[in-house]
């Protein structure tokens, strides 16, 4: 089965249905008459009639009951003629309940545990709980397929290091291991003797709960950014991973958001930079600015009058993109059934709508990998944390969330406008990986980056990447994976001889 030829009908079916769900959250009733106060309300029933009826039918699609998928799997049935995956017995992560068998790799309906597992790895899942009751879960890799003779192994009397894989926005701990055993950055780390911790942020697909809000029902629980990543997320994942293996201190690697985190969490001390070795940063996003693409151009929404009007209305919380096991469902089944001339239109399409939209090139990543990835992402963040980004690309700054009023930033910071971070602060020592080629990481906002940082030890520029190249990429395995876990190694020798004299 030639598989990189359906992931375009799954990217663009998914992705277009979870952005229907996005318009439908968006239109209210509250905040169009609060816009305009002077239409009457039965003069908007029309509107309201055709919104719920489309929220009812995106609901029905993304936000499946249990009858719905009945439905859904009696119509494939009867229109498909053909098998038809089981019904899921309750509502965990992912979309483990589609078969397998299919013209979609297994990874594509396995959680992160089972790609894990069936990769020949060992795995464990910790839920930690951070300072506002957010439940977060990390994945564990504790070592790898030849653990009894890699250079940590117990007879070499040295403790693994521990190393921290943190995902960017939208994504969750399947963009670590979505390459198969041979060319995914986890499992290589695990198979030279590390101890690798894959992390998952609030609102995600792996850290959607709460110890007493319920993400169904509460607004409240998605009223959150990258700031509370930062300040509460990172720190007890950091925390516990010392906690549990013991170590003085841990590698951390992220991607975009993930890099963003860490450096607010490291400038505001809310993680002590002596807990992170060496912090190695793939596309690292800071300030945006200068972003490229038509995304940039959609930004003024975050700070014109009429949006810093409403913001104090979608405080109240609102779920972005959100992984939904019944939109995949509707892929495999039009995976399966569409000719091949047909699913190649539409690859081509959406390669042409990836580059035009967000500079990426997916004929630079694992063909074979491609349903792979876009089953598993887009995996859900806030509505307010998309709007906390669009303030920094309109403002050109990199501050704490502004709240839309001086008056609620004064109780908040107890200053007008937010306050930014003080990143000359940190001394952790930092690697820095750029692609020529990534839309969000411009190379004035990289220069910017680099002259505010007093501790960059090491900066590459890749001239061919784009923003997800140091994730899927083909060479990346190679020119950036593998050079960085020889480092690790090294400094681990020198550290675990010098502690040890």
């Amino acid at each position: 089965m030639n598989y990189k030829c359906h992931f375009g009908n799954a990217m663009m079916l998914k992705w277009s249905l979870e952005s229907i769900q996005i318009a439908c959250s968006g239109i209210r009733q509250r905040c169009f008459y609060s816009v305009f106060p002077v239409i009457k309300w039965w003069s908007l029933l029309p509107m309201q009639i055709t919104y719920l009826g489309i929220k009812h039918a995106v609901h029905v699609i993304c936000k499946p009951s249990r009858l719905s998928i009945n439905v859904l799997r009696k119509v494939y049935l009867l229109g498909m003629g053909n098998s038809v995956p089981p019904v899921p017995t309750d509502d965990s992560a992912g979309t483990s309940y589609i078969a397998s068998e299919g013209p979609l790799p297994p990874e594509c309906t396995s959680t992160v545990p089972e790609i894990i597992l069936n990769s020949g790895y060992p795995v464990e899942s910790h839920e930690i709980v951070t300072p506002d009751d957010y439940i977060l879960t990390l994945h564990r890799i504790p070592y790898g397929r030849d653990y009894k003779s890699d250079a940590f192994s117990a007879d070499s009397h040295r403790k693994r290091p521990a190393v921290l894989l943190q995902h960017g926005i939208l994504a969750d701990s399947t963009t670590w291991i979505s390459n198969g055993p041979d060319h995914s950055f986890a499992f290589m780390l695990a198979d030279q003797g590390m101890d690798v911790w894959l992390g998952n942020i609030r609102g995600g697909t792996y850290s959607e709960k709460h110890l007493s809000l319920d993400p169904r029902k509460s607004k409240q629980f998605w009223s959150f950014t990258w700031q509370d990543m930062a300040e509460k997320d990172l720190p007890a994942m950091v925390d516990h991973i010392l906690d549990i293996t013991g170590n003085k201190a841990l590698y951390y690697i992220g991607h975009s958001q993930g890099n963003l985190i860490a450096l607010a969490g490291l400038a505001s001390q809310s993680i002590q930079n002596e807990k992170i070795a060496r912090f190695y940063a793939f596309a690292p996003v800071y300030q945006i600015k200068n972003l490229n693409g038509p995304l940039a151009k959609m930004t003024p929404i975050a700070t014109n009058n009429l949006s810093k009007g409403i913001v104090s209305w979608f405080l109240e919380g609102t779920a972005i993109l959100p992984k939904s096991k019944t939109s995949t469902m509707v892929i495999e089944m039009l995976c399966s059934r569409l000719p091949k001339d047909v699913r190649d239109g539409i690859k081509s399409g959406s390669m042409s709508v990836m580059k035009t939209l967000f500079g990426l090139h997916a004929d630079h990543y694992f063909q074979d990998r491609l349903p792979v990835y876009f089953t598993h992402n887009p995996a859900g963040t806030s509505l307010l944390n998309l709007i906390h980004f669009s303030q920094m690309i309109e403002t050109g700054e990199t501050r704490k969330f502004d709240h839309g009023s001086a008056q609620r930033n004064m109780l908040e910071y107890g200053t007008e406008v937010p306050p930014t971070y003080d990143i000359d602060q940190i001394t952790t020592p930092i690697s820095l990986y750029i692609g020529a080629e990534d839309w969000f990481t411009h190379q004035k906002d990289v220069d910017y980056l680099i002259s505010q940082l007093n501790s960059v030890v090491y900066k590459q520029w890749f001239t061919d990447y784009d923003h997800l190249d140091f994730l899927w990429g083909t060479t990346a395995p190679d020119l950036l994976y593998a050079p960085i876990i020889e480092e690790i190694k090294q400094m681990e020798t020198v550290s675990q001889t010098t502690s040890s004299t």
